[in-house]
């Protein structure tokens, strides 16, 4: 198995979480439970699911038999920071938020051009024989700054749902509905993209 713990590269070009989490004792009882990840995080939870995985599809990333064989398919992305980028702090939590939320719409467009074939792509997944009639997750996580393991449930409701953080009032809980953000730039994007065709 792949030692997950071992350099492969000099200090200077290890990130600091990894240098952080080999050299702090503190760490130590977590290190074996991200060992185990090398044998591969998303095919763990899946075995342990009782599903299995067909290796001989290229892509979509998993293409997946479930108990009562149930099949789907499953295409993994991170958001990531572009290679080469100092790391980006946001000067607010909302701006976290805001960019974090962004940052995932935007890679999940991406995933379903990918699908549908926008784009110019020549061989979309739709056209795929164990793709088509079957349902496709994107399974998504956010690395984009080290602040990322902050991000909860939040981000992805407003994503698919458009609905904000709860928000205490009184006694009550409240959620805004949210249909946009602004890029940078001011340009808006759409949440709530399980809302709407």
């Amino acid at each position: 198995m792949l030692d997950l713990f071992e350099p492969r590269l000099p200090d200077s070009k290890l990130h600091k979480s990894f240098r952080e989490i080999r050299s702090n004792p503190s760490y130590s009882k977590v290190m074996p439970v991200i060992q185990s990840w090398a044998a591969g995080l998303l095919n763990k939870a899946l075995t342990d699911f009782g599903c299995s995985v067909d290796y001989s599809k290229s892509s979509p990333d998993f293409f997946v038999t479930a108990p009562g064989n149930y099949q789907f398919n499953i295409e993994t992305v991170i958001s990531d920071q572009p290679a080469g980028d100092k790391e980006w702090l946001p000067s607010s939590y909302q701006d976290f938020k805001d960019r974090g939320a962004l940052k995932l719409v935007g890679k999940i467009r991406d995933k379903l051009e990918i699908v549908r074939g926008s784009n110019g792509k020549k061989h979309p997944y739709s056209s795929l024989s164990h793709v088509q009639g079957r349902p496709f997750v994107i399974a998504i996580a956010p690395f984009d700054s080290s602040q990322s393991v902050m991000q909860k449930n939040e981000l992805i409701n407003l994503v698919l749902f458009g609905i904000g953080a709860p928000v205490l009032e009184g006694t009550e809980l409240r959620q805004d509905k949210i249909r946009s953000l602004a890029t940078a730039s001011g340009a808006p994007v759409e949440m709530g993209i399980f809302t709407n065709d």
